[in-house]
């Protein structure tokens, strides 16, 4: 799943909680405002904004988007 969201300034930090993909289930934190991302970790770990067709289990994603 590639990962490409816009947040507009007046929502402020959005979190998405047992987002289901696959055999996966995502916890996202966006933070910042944009449509560009800055950084994506997922359980910590630095990686590209996609997150792979096989991940399974529990995972959480923090993005951080800028103008």
């Amino acid at each position: 799943m590639s990962i490409s969201p816009t947040l507009p300034s007046a929502w402020g930090d959005v979190s998405l909680y047992g987002v289901p993909y696959r055999d996966a289930t995502l916890d996202i934190t966006l933070t910042g405002t944009g449509n560009r991302v800055r950084s994506c970790t997922v359980d910590g770990r630095s990686i590209r904004p996609a997150i792979p067709a096989a991940a399974t289990g529990h995972h959480t994603v923090h993005i951080v988007l800028e103008t």
